[in-house]
């Protein structure tokens, strides 16, 4: 099993900041609470079929649990005054604030779409080590649009380059309230470094053959279950 190391940068951190956990310890309270199916129960009667949540989707739910979160270490205020003014407490002054925040110059930026034209940037006090050949994608949480932020991406090899750093990320439009400790704000997902060539085959003969497959199995499973119960492999993240 590979592994992934977060050392503190200092002292200080070391004795103050919660270290990143697996993304699996954050599943959010939304899905959590989520039923698996529309009014609560399966029902096999229904005609239509009856509707079914993304709680079945285990593509949905790997991206859930993918990889590493790194949290906000305290509560954080946002203040909005008309989508200009936007004041975030604790501040970026004081030196013990995991999220420290910051302007940048966006003249050549898009701004995504229902979001404050600010740029500001999440601060972090770890460093993370990964083996030889490994990277790291650094991402907003994958899937969690209920979030009031929006966290730029980045890939940072980390076998070699071992630093804190910053994020950069937009607030939501007309937000303002509470941001409490310990919510996800970075995702770190580690992959193997290769390279890749594509190619593209017009041959569908290898299509055909699979789908021939997927409604043979079909008639064993629900066709919500297929993958989950066929192709599905677990990824451990600990």
């Amino acid at each position: 099993m590979k592994k992934i190391v977060f050392k503190p940068e200092n002292n200080g951190a070391k004795d103050f900041f919660e270290p990143p956990k697996p993304s699996s310890k954050y599943i959010p309270r939304w899905y959590r609470e989520s039923e698996k199916y529309q009014n609560g129960k399966f029902d096999p009667s229904l005609n239509p079929p009856q509707l079914y949540s993304m709680k079945y989707c285990a593509p949905f739910l790997d991206g859930l649990t993918a990889g590493y979160m790194i949290t906000t270490q305290y509560d954080i205020f946002i203040k909005n005054k008309d989508n200009k003014e936007i004041g975030i407490y604790p501040s970026f002054e004081s030196d013990k604030v995991a999220s420290q925040v910051l302007q940048r110059d966006l003249s050549a930026y898009p701004i995504p779409e229902g979001f404050v034209p600010i740029h500001f940037l999440w601060k972090y006090f770890f460093t993370i080590e990964l083996p030889k050949g490994y990277s790291a994608l650094f991402t907003h949480p994958l899937n969690r649009y209920d979030l009031p932020f929006l966290t730029t991406s980045g890939i940072i090899d980390c076998d070699d380059f071992h630093s804190t750093g910053t994020f950069e990320f937009f607030i939501k439009n007309d937000f303002s309230g509470l941001i409490p400790k310990g919510t996800p704000f970075v995702q770190v997902i580690p992959f193997k470094r290769d390279s890749w060539k594509s190619e593209y085959d017009d041959n569908p003969g290898d299509i055909e053959k699979h789908e021939k497959f997927l409604i043979k199995k079909t008639l064993s499973f629900m066709a919500h279950e297929l993958y989950r119960k066929t192709f599905w492999k677990p990824k451990k993240f600990l």
